[in-house]
């Protein structure tokens, strides 16, 4: 209960800050906050009748949602991220299935040190909106994962380094990570790298992340960001990686393009008798529409 409620709060925190950066910025001349968000809904269909070539019913329906709420004031800045994904997919007489399923959101508070050093503490939240389940059984499916289980919890504090408008490199000594997991039967079967039993793992390590986002074609925008972090106390040789890649491209104001992929390797998870890469990746062509000023995404 108490690991829900603190989740709980930076949902809530993070997301009054961008409603009221939102209003602020209405009547705010001096332009110290830039805001921008993309909503994006992708579906497609396919449907047989008397089809000879053979073939199976399906349907897909996949959402997302970034925004970013900066400001920047003298030698201060602030930068906050949201992002959601779902997707959904019904093929044949299945039942659906979720093919996307992610909740992050991110703050980062900097203070300049040199022309291009922040002084920066960073605080970051993910988890997922739904079960998740196997279903390579024949009969029976598996719950796997379910809401704040897992769940990370980061925060950090270090520099950061700003070579150039969009290329961050931000470097902690000092950070800590906390894996939830609230589910009970997960939790007993010791998922996610917990003690089974337990709804909580916490680690202290260093921690680094590059970030990159370039309009690199027209109309086509790349964003890419990759995180390490090294457990001081455990197998601080054995880093855990984060990266992930997505490329936005605008047929018009309306049509859009996505490619996204995600790779994950956590020396804590064991995936069919020991830590495995895990891969995720997802493509789409639907409709986003750009609200406000877009800023780089974590």
């Amino acid at each position: 209960m108490f690991l829900k409620t603190v989740v709980t709060f930076i949902i809530l925190f993070t997301l009054t800050s961008v409603i009221s950066i939102s209003a602020q910025t209405e009547n705010d001349t001096t332009k110290y906050w830039t805001i921008g968000g993309i909503p994006s809904v992708t579906f497609s269909q396919v449907t047989f009748n008397n089809w000879a070539a053979g073939g199976e019913n399906s349907l897909s329906l996949l959402g997302s949602f970034d925004a970013a709420a900066d400001y920047a004031k003298d030698k201060h800045i602030w930068e906050n991220r949201v992002s959601l994904n779902y997707g959904l997919l019904k093929q044949g007489g299945e039942e659906f299935r979720k093919t996307d399923d992610r909740i992050y959101l991110g703050s980062k508070y900097g203070s300049q040190a040199t022309e291009k050093w922040y002084y920066t503490a960073l605080l970051s939240f993910e988890s997922q909106f739904q079960n998740g389940y196997d279903f390579s059984g024949d009969t029976t499916k598996n719950k796997i994962s379910a809401p704040f289980a897992p769940a990370y919890i980061l925060g950090s504090l270090g520099m950061n380094y700003k070579a150039f408008k969009g290329f961050d490199v931000f470097i902690s000594p000092a950070t800590g990570k906390m894996t939830i997991v609230a589910d009970n039967d997960l939790s007993a079967a010791g998922a996610f790298g917990v003690n089974p039993g337990s709804n909580l793992r916490t680690e202290m390590g260093g921690f680094l992340k590059i970030a990159f986002e370039r309009e690199i074609f027209k109309n086509v925008r790349l964003v890419t960001r990759v995180d390490f972090f090294s457990n001081y106390f455990e197998k601080p040789q054995n880093i855990d990686i984060n990266g992930e890649l997505k490329v936005n491209m605008k047929v018009n104001d309306i049509l859009s393009a996505n490619f996204a992929l995600n790779m994950i390797y956590d020396d804590d998870i064991d995936i069919n008798g020991g830590p495995k890469t895990q891969v995720k990746q997802v493509f789409g062509v639907g409709i986003s529409y750009i609200i406000g000023e877009v800023k780089p995404k974590e």
